[in-house]
Protein backbone atom coordinates (compact mmCIF):
# COMPACT_ATOMS: atom_id res chain seq x y z
CA UNK A 1 0.00 0.00 0.00
CA UNK A 2 1.51 2.88 -0.60
CA UNK A 3 1.96 6.37 1.58
CA UNK A 4 -0.08 8.20 -1.10
CA UNK A 5 -3.36 5.62 -0.38
CA UNK A 6 -2.78 5.52 3.60
CA UNK A 7 -2.62 9.78 3.56
CA UNK A 8 -6.11 9.51 1.47
CA UNK A 9 -7.56 7.11 3.95
CA UNK A 10 -6.56 9.42 6.75
CA UNK A 11 -7.05 12.21 5.48
CA UNK A 12 -11.10 10.83 4.47
CA UNK A 13 -11.19 9.90 7.97
CA UNK A 14 -10.41 13.05 9.40
CA UNK A 15 -12.83 15.16 7.52
CA UNK A 16 -15.45 12.65 9.07
CA UNK A 17 -14.88 13.72 12.45
CA UNK A 18 -17.50 15.94 13.87
CA UNK A 19 -15.67 16.45 17.63
CA UNK A 20 -14.01 19.47 18.05
CA UNK A 21 -11.81 18.28 21.24
CA UNK A 22 -10.59 14.87 19.44
CA UNK A 23 -9.51 16.82 16.59
CA UNK A 24 -7.54 19.07 18.89
CA UNK A 25 -6.33 15.97 20.52
CA UNK A 26 -5.14 14.65 16.90
CA UNK A 27 -3.73 17.53 16.44
CA UNK A 28 -1.29 18.12 19.30
CA UNK A 29 -0.38 14.42 18.72
CA UNK A 30 0.56 15.16 14.88
CA UNK A 31 2.33 18.39 16.28
CA UNK A 32 4.10 16.46 18.77
CA UNK A 33 5.36 14.03 16.33
CA UNK A 34 6.54 16.21 14.22
CA UNK A 35 8.45 18.52 16.45
CA UNK A 36 11.71 17.33 16.60
CA UNK A 37 13.71 19.81 19.02
CA UNK A 38 11.35 18.50 21.82
CA UNK A 39 13.52 17.41 24.99
CA UNK A 40 13.12 14.24 25.80
CA UNK A 41 10.67 12.76 28.18
CA UNK A 42 12.58 11.60 31.87
CA UNK A 43 10.76 8.61 33.16
CA UNK A 44 11.11 7.99 36.86
CA UNK A 45 13.12 4.25 37.87
CA UNK A 46 9.94 3.30 39.09
CA UNK A 47 8.52 3.40 35.44
CA UNK A 48 11.26 1.93 34.10
CA UNK A 49 11.47 -0.94 36.32
CA UNK A 50 7.70 -1.26 35.06
CA UNK A 51 8.75 -1.12 31.17
CA UNK A 52 11.66 -3.74 32.42
CA UNK A 53 9.21 -6.14 34.02
CA UNK A 54 6.70 -5.55 31.45
CA UNK A 55 9.19 -6.68 28.51
CA UNK A 56 9.97 -9.74 30.96
CA UNK A 57 6.29 -10.56 30.70
CA UNK A 58 6.38 -11.01 27.07
CA UNK A 59 8.98 -12.77 26.82
CA UNK A 60 7.51 -15.00 29.15
CA UNK A 61 4.41 -15.33 27.52
CA UNK A 62 2.60 -13.93 30.09
CA UNK A 63 -0.15 -12.18 27.50
CA UNK A 64 -3.60 -11.93 27.54
CA UNK A 65 -5.43 -10.81 24.55
CA UNK A 66 -7.32 -7.87 23.90
CA UNK A 67 -11.10 -9.65 23.24
CA UNK A 68 -10.01 -12.16 26.69
CA UNK A 69 -9.44 -9.02 28.82
CA UNK A 70 -12.14 -7.20 27.34
CA UNK A 71 -14.65 -10.01 27.89
CA UNK A 72 -13.32 -9.87 31.55
CA UNK A 73 -14.25 -6.39 31.95
CA UNK A 74 -17.67 -6.87 30.65
CA UNK A 75 -18.46 -9.70 33.00
CA UNK A 76 -16.98 -7.71 35.75
CA UNK A 77 -19.30 -4.49 34.64
CA UNK A 78 -22.61 -6.81 34.48
CA UNK A 79 -22.07 -8.07 38.13
CA UNK A 80 -21.28 -4.75 39.69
Amino acid sequence: MSSISVKDRLIGKIASIEDDNFLKALEEIILSLRNEDQEPIILSNEIKASIAESELDIEGGRLVSHDKTMQHFKTWLKSK
